[in-house]
């Protein structure tokens, strides 16, 4: 007995004491642990109804951990909800397709390539993105729920909010290098962007519902509705052979 306590002892011992960085970064692990179950419960559901459902104990269970660490982080499974769902929503998720999106505009540019290539192929790139997205899963389910849920309302719309900044430097960059410009004084990126997002929004939807529709018939249409989108903003039209100009 005691000779099991003296090593028990001198094996704690031996273990340095935990810093209040260390606490504090342990805690954050934690917490980040407790919100990705969260987060694959709602994937693995495809909708966010799933938080009605999701008790502390599935929570806690799945990353493994004992149910009181759960209340280190929050009052309530409530809380957890709300927490959750802004995990969930957040606009990073979507940087992956935006990053993409960059540098196929890029690439596209030094290739010489035609605006209407370019469009095309950036429009159907992020379709496919969309469609094998998760986030936009939850998206999706979110919405039916954010009719009736004004804090689920209130993180979608900053959610877009998000999205359609993140992607205001790349579409501008696009119309100085093929030199287009706004047609109307009350047209401007910021409402581009949100039109351009809501018309991929709208293709991916339609493609999740008509089974009729392949593949590549749903890349097409989402690159003939931007190309149609701009054409109509466009100042004098869109030009789909026009090439870029060079930087400088």
């Amino acid at each position: 007995m005691t000779s099991i306590g003296v090593v028990s002892v001198e094996r704690r011992s031996a273990v340095a004491p935990e810093t209040g960085v260390g606490r504090r970064e342990r805690k954050a692990r934690t917490r980040e642990r407790l919100l990705d179950v969260g987060y694959r419960a709602l994937a693995e559901s495809a909708g966010a109804t799933v938080t009605e459902h999701l008790k502390v104990s599935d929570v806690t269970a799945a990353a493994g951990l004992a149910a009181g660490s759960f209340y280190v982080h929050w009052d309530s499974i409530d809380d957890f909800h709300t927490e959750l769902l802004h995990h969930a929503l957040h606009h990073d998720r979507f940087v992956v397709s935006r990053e993409a999106t960059v540098a196929l505009m890029r690439a596209a540019v030094d290739a010489d390539l035609a605006f209407g290539e370019l469009a095309r192929a950036a429009a159907a790139a992020n379709v496919r993105m969309v469609l094998e997205s998760t986030a936009f899963q939850i998206f999706i389910a979110a919405w039916n729920r954010g009719r009736v849920d004004e804090a689920i309302a209130e993180r979608l719309t900053a959610s877009y909010a998000e999205l359609n900044a993140m992607y205001i430097d790349v579409y501008n960059e696009i119309f100085d290098r093929y030199g287009f410009a706004f047609r109307d004084d009350d047209m401007d990126m910021p409402r581009l962007a949100r039109m351009l997002n809501a018309v991929i929004d709208g293709v991916v939807l339609r493609a999740g519902i008509d089974r009729s529709l392949p593949p590549s018939e749903v890349e097409r249409l989402a690159g003939d509705a931007v190309v149609y989108l701009l054409d109509g903003v466009a100042d004098g039209g869109i030009d789909e052979s026009r090439r870029p100009r060079t930087a400088g």
